[in-house]
């Protein structure tokens, strides 16, 4: 997984990318590839700032893309979205459309957010070669186009986000499933437990004094 200053060198070393967007999306979104690459327009509410999952892009090696359910029921997701990946988004739609009217009759009409020059679906493996490129170029240590999904959950739990709010926008069925999976990343549970347990003691004398009395007791025993 990369770090913050590692997403912001990748952003700025793939910005003018045909694929720059799509790199963009996943790092804000944690969606998968597959949900990605299946990302209809209808499924996208720009002025509401919400990307609604609804199906995934699967292929078999040298079969035409095709677009079907998600993953599990739990992938069936509503992600809100921030107002700079809102203004990518616009962006290239804005040149969708340039490339829609160039093509003319060859422009394959699926409403894909993602798609080629003539409006075609990608193969998941041309966006797996093409990321592959993008990050060697950058000079970045290599990871997987997946671990731009773990990037995001990770950098959200950096922050504080809690586990809930990212399992669901990951996708998981349950909160246990994101625990397993991050929780060498999250803050030191049992160090803040003891640090918050301390402060209600020292800031309340009764207390205090209900935890010093079997002390007490013990000296006068003896």
């Amino acid at each position: 997984m990369w770090n913050e200053r590692e997403v912001a060198a990748f952003l700025e070393s793939t910005r003018g990318n045909r694929f720059y967007a799509l790199y963009y999306v996943a790092l804000a979104t944690g969606m998968r590839k597959g949900e990605l690459l299946a990302l209809t327009w209808d499924n996208v509410d720009l002025e509401a700032g919400v990307i609604y999952v609804r199906q995934s892009l699967a292929e078999l090696a040298g079969d035409r893309p095709r677009i079907g359910d998600p993953k599990s029921a739990s992938a069936h997701r509503r992600v809100p979205i921030d107002p700079s990946t809102v203004e990518v988004l616009k962006e290239l739609r804005q040149q969708q459309e340039e490339e829609k009217r160039v093509a003319g009759a060859e422009w394959e009409e699926h409403n894909l957010v993602f798609c080629t020059h003539l409006g075609r679906p990608y193969y998941r493996g041309t966006v797996w070669w093409a990321f592959k490129r993008a990050v060697k170029r950058s000079g970045l240590p290599y990871i997987r186009f997946h671990d731009l999904r773990h990037t995001h959950a990770t950098l959200l739990l950096r922050q504080g986000v809690h586990p809930k709010i990212v399992a669901e926008r990951l996708g998981h069925s349950s909160i246990k499933i994101t625990l397993d999976l991050y929780s060498h990343v999250l803050p030191d549970s049992q160090s803040e437990a003891v640090k918050a347990i301390a402060k209600v003691l020292q800031t309340n004398p009764g207390l205090q004094a209900v935890c010093k009395e079997p002390n007490s007791e013990r000296k006068t025993q003896k």
